[in-house]
C-alpha cells in the first residue's frame, strides 16, 4: 500500500511546496545560498536521503558536508557562517534534537526538511521545509523518497534563485509515469504465477 501510495504522496508534496509551503522553501534557500559552510545531518533512511542532497547541492556548487546525526552532534566543528540542513522524517530523533542548541550557540541557520510541523525540529529551525505526506504504514517509503525530492527542490530553487513553474511540470510527469510504471509491474506480478503456495 505504501508503495502504490507513494506517486500520490509525491504529488501532493509538490503541490504544497510551490504553493502554502513556497515562502519556507525559498527562506531556507537564501539561508544556505548566504552560508559559507554548509552541513547535512541525518540518521538512519533519512541520512541515505542525504547522499542524494549531498549530490545534487554539489552539481550546483554548493558544497555541503553530510554527517551521521550522532558524529554531528558530539564531534563536528561548525564554522563560522554556516547554515545545517537537518533531514529527519519525525523531526524528535534525538541526536538531531539535542544538536539544535549547538547549532544556536555556533550561530548556524538551521533549515530542516521534516513531516511534521509540531516536532522540535520544526519548532527549532529557522526554515522548515514540510514535506506534506502521510507517515507509512511500514517501512519509510514515501517519507524517505520525499525527503529526496524537497531536497532536490531545494538545491534547484538555491541554483536558480526561484522556485520555476516548469519544475512543477517535469516532476509531476515524472511521478506520473513511475505511478503507471508501478500498476504495470504489479499487473505483471500479480499474473504471473510466482507468488504461488510454494515458499520462494
Amino acid at each position: 500500500r505504501d508503495i502504490l501510495d507513494q506517486p500520490d504522496q509525491l504529488l501532493n508534496s509538490i503541490d504544497y511546496n510551490f504553493g502554502e509551503g513556497s515562502a519556507q522553501m525559498k527562506t531556507a534557500a537564501g539561508l544556505v545560498r548566504r552560508a559559507d559552510h554548509v552541513y547535512i545531518s541525518a540518521i538512519g533512511a533519512s541520512w541515505n536521503a542525504g547522499v542524494a542532497l549531498q549530490a545534487t547541492l554539489n552539481e550546483t556548487g554548493v558544497q555541503a558536508e553530510l554527517c551521521d546525526a550522532a558524529d554531528f552532534l558530539h564531534f563536528t566543528h561548525i564554522l563560522p557562517d554556516s547554515a545545517v540542513i537537518f533531514l529527519s522524517r519525525s523531526g524528535k530523533s534525538i541526536e538531531i534534537v539535542n544538536a539544535l542548541p549547538k547549532c544556536r550557540a555556533a550561530k548556524a541557520s538551521v533549515v530542516s526538511i521534516t513531516n511534521d510541523n509540531e516536532s522540535a525540529l520544526a519548532r527549532g529551525s529557522d526554515a522548515c521545509i514540510l514535506m506534506g505526506v502521510r507517515f507509512d504504514n511500514s517501512i519509510s517509503v514515501s517519507t524517505y523518497s520525499s525527503i529526496i525530492l524537497n531536497g532536490n527542490i531545494l538545491a534547484r530553487c538555491i541554483a536558480d534563485h526561484k522556485l520555476d513553474n516548469s519544475m512543477v511540470e517535469e516532476l509531476t510527469c515524472s511521478i506520473i509515469q513511475v505511478r503507471q510504471r508501478i500498476s504495470q509491474c504489479k499487473d505483471m506480478t500479480e499474473g504471473s504465477g510466482w507468488r504461488g503456495k510454494k515458499p520462494y
